[in-house]
């Protein structure tokens, strides 16, 4: 019998056919319509298997999903994924570590750079007919010799090290287990505690997953402890960072600047004030993507549901809950 795997949200046209074109054999694949809760019961009713990215999947979809085997997270964070009711129910949640690391690596550092070159400011006033040249020279810094605090080390903080190792940077990391003296030598990197990383640091960029402890993270005590021509850099989750301290913060000038990537709630309201600041630059929550990392992703998570289908074992790294369906 066919077995269906379903994806989670609609897709562009392009993306979407570049998708449907590797479907291994023996499968149906389809895209839900829309991510409306009542539109996603309806379509999992059947599934076999599903795709989730970048979006929260509501527990009521999952409980409605009498089929379901597996659940797929295309990317590592687990946070938008209903875990306990997975758990109860018997389906397997997999994700894929490191899949974005080197795309969200390139990502914050270009958010470094084009927030401490203003490039984002310089940009829309050239189309504006305006010449900036010498009123944003007195705003522009280098990345160069900067100290870059990473907060969170995992594999994309790794990245992020060796890309500002590359602008002589200081990079301080914090970590729930230090690296042995021997691993940060080789690295170049030294280990700090978080209130020492918001002191010294003239970037910070957030590496952490979204848990109960790291909500909130960085609300107002840890923006007045950062220096105030501080950057702050997130590619994590929004939830990590207090939207409304932070903006008090930036429009105060209590830190520098920020680049942000992730919000509180997404897609961030066109009314949240932080987007009225020219101090920040934004981008929606795509930091993880990349037209050249589509077809290994595809092809990887695939590969995991054919495995799960024929009763073969997974990677055990890829494993949040094993399942029992």
């Amino acid at each position: 019998m066919t077995q269906k795997i379903l994806f989670l949200q609609p897709l562009a046209a392009d993306i979407a056919a570049r998708i449907s074109a590797r479907v291994p054999a023996g499968f149906a694949f389809s895209f839900v319509p829309s991510t409306d809760p009542g539109v996603l019961k309806n379509h999992i009713a059947d599934a076999d298997y599903a795709v989730a990215f970048g979006l929260a999947v509501p527990s009521e979809v999952i409980q409605a999903a009498a089929r379901l085997k597996l659940l797929h997270r295309w990317g590592v964070g687990v946070d938008g994924v209903p875990l306990e009711t997975c758990r109860e129910l018997g389906i397997a949640v997999l994700r894929i570590p490191g899949s974005n690391a080197a795309t969200v690596a390139d990502h914050a550092v270009g958010l470094m750079l084009a927030a401490l070159r203003r490039i984002p400011k310089a940009d829309s006033a050239l189309r504006d007919g305006r010449w900036i040249k010498q009123a944003l020279w007195p705003e522009i810094s280098l990345l160069t010799e900067k100290t870059v605090g990473l907060i969170g080390y995992g594999t994309i903080a790794a990245l992020v090290a060796k890309r500002v190792k590359g602008f002589d940077c200081e990079v301080l990391y914090s970590k729930r287990t230090r690296l042995p003296d021997a691993e940060e030598l080789a690295l170049g990197i030294t280990y700090a505690s978080v209130d020492e990383i918001l002191e010294r640091s003239d970037i910070v960029s957030l590496h952490c997953p979204l848990t109960p402890e790291t909500r909130n993270l960085i609300a107002r005590p840890e923006l007045e402890a950062m220096k105030s021509t501080a950057l702050l850099i997130n590619t994590a989750r929004g939830g990590i960072v207090n939207e409304t301290d932070l903006l008090w913060a930036l429009t105060n000038g209590v830190i520098g600047g920020a680049g942000l990537d992730v919000f509180e709630k997404e897609p961030t309201p066109a009314d949240n004030p932080l987007l009225k600041l020219d101090n920040v630059v934004f981008t929606p929550h795509n930091a993880a993507n990349a037209s050249d990392t589509i077809e290994p992703g595809v092809d990887y998570w695939f590969a995991n549901i054919v495995r799960h289908s024929k009763g073969e074992p997974l990677p055990a790294d890829d494993i949040v809950i094993p399942g029992t369906r």
